[in-house]
Formats: structure tokens, C-alpha cells, sequence
């Protein structure tokens, strides 16, 4: 087929098969493959609607032109059968006023010969139209996809939780999904506006029609023109034209067909007025349906404010720890306060069984000498309920002055306080000896608000008249 336009281009001896029809137009073929004009008879399609398609281009046709000439050498567009991708079915001229012509006796009335009514050009307008909700509803499809894989991917940026990351995403995609229904529903109100009968307010519609005229008078007169001798058979150019010569020939081609001649204006108004419609829609789908629906809500998926009205359960169920996660740390949350609770438990028991030295000495030694308590070895004496052996330690030190604060400086304990209180008592007894010690602990809390914890009492003969007593606790300040 492209060879055969190819060898037409190049030898332009074959003139245009002439359209079957009564209208003088037809002989236009004939003059523009004779002059080279660019205004090539078009066929027409009648079957397939403008693509908001491929993103709202408003100046796309329903109808695309193409060369009668090559529609004829074109075996697929003859049949009737799909010519290109997107399904738009082309139809050569004399096909279309034939399809024009059988709509017109169908919905022809009292109206006056060479006239058409409006049902006709609704009948029209509509059949042509009836793809629109299809190729709007493929377009708003689109753009609902797109928006979805971008907020895929924003949402993929997030350094979450995988069950937070899925529970963000579910609820952006519900709002998603509630933003297309809404556009859905904007878009069928907009078709049914369009099944009403064609109305514009539009200047444009008028501008078209008369341009429609113009350019119908404008190929009356060059078909005119063309048909007139300028060889007046003197062997010159006459140049002159004759304006009776030129009425002559134009009055051959009156058209005398009513018929004929109200498809020809309802087929020119049909022309004008899908050009303004198709406008139209394509304005509204893009601001009523895609901008209103689709775009202007996206900020809103996760605002500042959405998340603010959030209840509590909400945020426990998009935000909160999994539940098998929440389970564990209640378990171990009840393990801790059972060992608290038994720890308590062990230290009092060990405050009530202070007099047995052993004890004392096993308090005593993780801590004390991690307290830095170290001096020289003095000679010691114990009574019956005392077996401390505090001077092998290297405490003996610790029995000088009143009261003294020694920092821990090594280990788990680094920043403890330690104190030592030094009692001076006569004839003490083990039951004297930890009734001090607990008023001890108790008189320097008083004193200081500092959480005193007992670590261990010693005492060691002095003389003749009495013992000193003394008190070592681990103080945090």
C-alpha cells in the first residue's frame, strides 16, 4: 500500500476516483490532484472518541482525517476494520453523508425541507460521544495507578516496622481507594450531563460554523474557477475574468437535493459543536475528577492533623509494639517485680539475722573493698555474738572519727558514697548492737535525704569502761 502511494506522489497522472454522490463538491478531487492543493479530500471515522486520553490532550478530534484517495487503496479502512491501535475506525466522505443521510430519515420531523432539526444532531453528537466514558475512565484508572506507586515508594522511605510500614500503607491505600470512588461517581455525573441534549453558550460553537461555510464557499468558487476557459483562442492569456462567466458555473452547481443539503448543515454543525464539547469535558474531567478527587486530597493521607485526630486504640494498632512483642514484656514486666518483691523479702531477713558474723562478712565483702576501704591491720577483740573478722580485711581505719564519706572508685560501683558512724556504747549486747545500727541508718537519713543502704556493724574494745561501735552503709548521693 505504500508503494502504491509512493508511485501515485511520483507520477500524480492518476486523478482521484470521484466520490458517489449528487453534491457538485465532489468534482473537487479532481481539480486538487490536477493544482496540488493541500486541502485533500478526508475521510472520516465515526466510530471512536477523543483520548482524555494520553493525558487530556484537548485539541485531539474525534475525528481523524485522513486522504479519501488513500482511504480507498486501504482494503482494511473499506471493511470497516480497526486502522490503528488505539480501535478508531476510519470512513471515506461518501460513507459518512450516507451514515449522516439514514440518521437524518430516521429522526426527521415537521420541519421544513433543507432543514434539520435538533434530535438530529443529538442522534449524532451522541453516537459519536459514546466512548467518552470508556477513554475518561481509562484515563482516571491511570492516574490513580500512578498515584498509588508513588505513595508506594514514599512510603517504602519510611525506617519503620514492618507491621508499622504494612499499617500506614493500609490506611493510606483505603483513603486512596475512597478518593477514586469519589472521582468515579464526579466522572458519571459528568457523562450524564453529556447524554443531555447539546447546549453551549459557547462563541467558539458559532465562529466554527461560519468557518465551516466560509471554507465550503471557498471550495465552490476555486471548483468554479477552474472550470473557466482563460484561452479565448487568439494564442494569449486572457487574464480577465468574467464575473457572469463565473455565476454561470457556480449556478451549475446548486444544490437542488433538500436532503442532501440539511445533512451537509447538520454535518457542519455535528463539526462544530464536538469541537466545543470535547473541550469541555476534557477540562472538566481534568479539574472536577482528577485535580479535585485525586490530587488535591494527597497531602492529606498523613498530615500532622489526620495523625492528630487519631484515637488511642488507632495509634496502639498502627504504632504499638506487635502483640506477641507486648506479651513478652508484660511476662518479663511480672518476673521483675516477683524478684524485686523476693530481694525485698531476703534483705529483711538478712537485717534480722545480723548477728551472725558470717553473714556480715559475706554482705561485706563485695562491696566494702570495692569502696576502696583499705589501712593498716590493728589488734582487735570480739565479743560472743561477733565473729567479724574486719581487721584482715584492713578496716580497722574505719573505727577513727565521727563521720567520714569515702567515694567508690572501681567497678559497678564507681560514684557510691560510703559512710561510717561511730558509736561509742558500754556493755552492748548483739540485740543493742543492730537497734544502733538501724538508728544510725535512720538518724543519717534524717539528716542528709541520701537512700542508705546498711552494709555491715563491727565493734571493738576500747578499755576498761567500754566498746566503740561502728556502722559502715553505701549511701547513693
Amino acid at each position: 500500500m505504500r508503494e502504491k502511494g509512493q508511485s501515485f506522489k511520483q507520477t500524480n497522472s492518476k486523478r482521484a476516483p470521484k466520490l458517489e454522490t449528487t453534491s457538485p463538491v465532489d468534482k473537487k478531487n479532481e481539480y486538487w490532484a490536477t493544482k496540488k492543493k493541500k486541502n485533500t479530500p478526508m475521510a472520516w471515522p465515526v466510530d471512536d472518541t477523543p483520548p482524555v486520553q494520553d493525558a487530556c490532550d484537548s485539541t485531539t478530534r474525534l475525528y481523524d482525517f485522513v486522504p479519501s484517495i488513500q482511504a480507498q487503496e486501504i482494503g482494511e479502512v473499506l471493511h470497516g476494520r480497526d486502522s490503528r491501535a488505539n480501535g478508531q475506525v476510519y470512513i471515506i466522505e461518501a460513507e459518512l453523508k450516507a451514515w449522516v443521510r439514514e440518521t437524518y430519515l430516521k429522526t426527521r420531523g415537521r420541519e421544513l425541507p433543507g432543514s434539520y432539526n435538533h434530535v438530529l444532531l443529538t442522534e449524532l453528537f451522541h453516537h459519536q460521544s459514546r466512548r467518552w466514558p470508556q477513554i475518561a475512565g481509562n484515563h482516571v484508572d491511570a492516574v490513580h495507578d500512578s498515584i498509588v506507586t508513588f505513595v508506594e515508594h514514599a512510603v517504602a522511605h519510611l525506617k519503620v516496622e514492618d507491621h508499622v510500614h504494612s499499617e500506614i500503607y493500609d490506611g493510606m491505600n483505603t483513603k486512596l481507594q475512597d478518593n477514586k470512588a469519589a472521582a468515579e461517581r464526579e466522572l458519571h455525573q459528568l457523562c450524564v450531563d453529556e447524554q443531555q441534549h447539546p447546549n453551549t453558550f459557547n462563541h467558539y460553537y458559532t465562529d466554527n460554523v461560519q468557518k465551516s461555510r466560509i471554507d465550503q464557499t471557498h471550495r465552490m468558487l476555486e471548483l468554479a474557477l477552474s472550470e473557466v476557459d482563460f484561452d479565448d483562442g487568439s494564442g494569449f492569456a486572457n487574464n480577465v475574468i468574467n464575473p457572469a462567466t463565473v455565476l454561470a458555473t457556480l449556478q451549475k452547481h446548486v444544490t437542488v437535493n433538500m436532503d442532501e443539503q440539511a445533512c451537509s448543515e447538520a454535518l457542519d454543525g455535528l463539526n462544530a459543536y464536538y469541537k466545543v464539547a470535547l473541550k469541555t469535558f476534557v477540562d472538566n474531567v481534568c479539574r472536577q475528577v482528577i485535580e479535585r478527587h485525586l490530587l488535591a486530597n494527597l497531602s492529606d493521607l498523613l498530615s500532622p492533623r489526620e495523625v492528630a485526630g487519631y484515637a488511642d486504640d488507632e495509634l496502639t494498632r498502627i504504632a504499638g509494639e506487635r502483640p506477641d512483642v507486648a506479651m513478652k514484656r508484660r511476662q518479663w514486666q511480672e518476673q521483675l517485680e516477683t524478684f524485686q518483691a523476693g530481694l525485698k523479702d531476703l534483705r529483711k531477713d538478712t537485717l534480722l539475722r545480723r548477728p551472725s558474723g558470717s553473714s556480715h562478712a559475706s554482705s561485706m565483702s563485695p562491696i566494702v573493698p570495692a569502696l576502696g576501704f583499705t589501712g593498716p591491720d590493728q589488734p582487735c577483740a570480739y565479743n560472743d555474738d561477733s565473729h567479724i573478722p574486719f581487721a584482715s580485711d584492713g578496716n580497722a581505719p574505719l573505727i577513727r572519727g565521727s563521720v567520714e564519706k569515702v567515694r567508690g572508685t572501681v567497678g559497678r560501683f564507681t560514684g557510691i558514697k560510703a559512710v561510717r558512724k561511730t558509736i561509742i556504747i558500754t556493755n552492748a549486747t548483739a540485740s543493742t548492737k543492730r537497734l544502733l545500727a538501724q538508728e544510725a541508718k535512720t538518724l543519717y537519713f534524717a539528716r542528709h535525704q541520701h537512700v542508705v543502704h546498711l552494709v555491715h556493724t563491727y565493734f571493738q574494745e576500747m578499755d576498761d569502761t567500754g566498746m566503740k561501735f561502728a556502722v559502715i552503709m553505701a549511701v547513693s548521693f
